[in-house]
């Protein structure tokens, strides 16, 4: 055999095993104002003006769900310019 096998006996490309990893999940403003200590509606602001990322969920009119490691981007790199 020239790849390593996993234990389900399926190999990687690079003849190791693949490991997937849940995509990060999605929180609301709450959270998002929780992490950043911020106030929610603060929260919502910067999300409405595209300050912060935030994606469209559902046919809501507000900014949509958030992701704590795009909100420390975000907040982090003003300061670094």
């Amino acid at each position: 055999m020239g790849r390593a096998e996993t234990e389900s006996g399926r190999s990687g490309p690079h003849g190791g095993y693949t490991e997937t990893t849940a995509p990060e999940p999605f929180v609301d403003a709450e959270k998002a104002a929780e992490f950043l200590s911020f106030r929610r509606r603060r929260v919502l602001e910067l999300a409405h003006q595209g300050e912060i990322p935030a994606h469209p969920f559902g046919q809501a009119k507000t900014p949509g769900k958030l992701r704590l490691s795009e909100l420390a981007v975000a907040v982090i790199s003003p300061l670094e310019k």
